[in-house]
């Protein structure tokens, strides 16, 4: 994570092992959290989300020590860490569940953020690489292929350019003609 500078959006465990991996610890909880109706407090913004739940245990927000770290969420249940976010990286993690729509929507506007983390991770990358095409590069294909028995690197590459040309071939002659569609049988 020291030397990763792209997103990291962490959800449950994820969050909990994100919270270990930057020195805070974690604790066990009494009964856990487990619903779909739990209110969540953004930090942020004041919001309140509600939210879906499943865990034992939870991230003791008093044990990160980084300055480089601050919480993002609270329960407001039972107080205990909901979320955390860096203050410098795209790096944010949530205990609760955004993908169950607990509130329903209340939390989707993760996703979209994280998604955009995501875009603009992508275009700062393609500066350094301008000439990426998308396409497996020759040197991967070559590793790959030692990995599997019977497969060699020149029949995977034609393999690849057969394959794209032939997709190119059905889209250009899906236009010159529909395929016939079968009379209906008679009643």
């Amino acid at each position: 994570m020291e030397k990763y500078n792209g997103p990291i959006m962490g959800i449950c465990l994820g969050h909990q092992l994100l919270a270990l991996s930057a020195g805070a610890k974690t604790i066990k909880l009494k009964y856990g959290n487990r619903a779909h109706n739990i209110p969540a407090l953004d930090l942020t913004t004041g919001r309140c989300h509600i939210t879906s739940q499943n865990h034992g245990y939870a991230v003791d927000i008093k044990t990160l020590c980084s300055s480089d770290w601050k919480e993002y969420f609270v329960n407001l249940n039972d107080g205990s860490n909901e979320g955390m976010i860096h203050t410098s990286r795209p790096i944010m993690s949530t205990q609760f569940h955004p993908e169950a729509k607990g509130g329903p929507l209340d939390s989707s506007f993760l996703f979209d953020s994280y998604l955009q983390q995501v875009a603009d991770y992508k275009a700062e990358q393609a500066r350094f690489e301008p000439s990426r095409s998308g396409r497996p590069n020759t040197l991967l294909v070559d590793l790959l292929s030692k990995q599997r028995v019977g497969v060699v690197p020149e029949n995977v590459l034609a393999s690849l350019s057969k394959r794209a040309e032939a997709a190119k071939n059905d889209i250009a002659n899906k236009g010159v003609a529909a395929p016939a569609v079968p009379a209906a049988p008679a009643a």
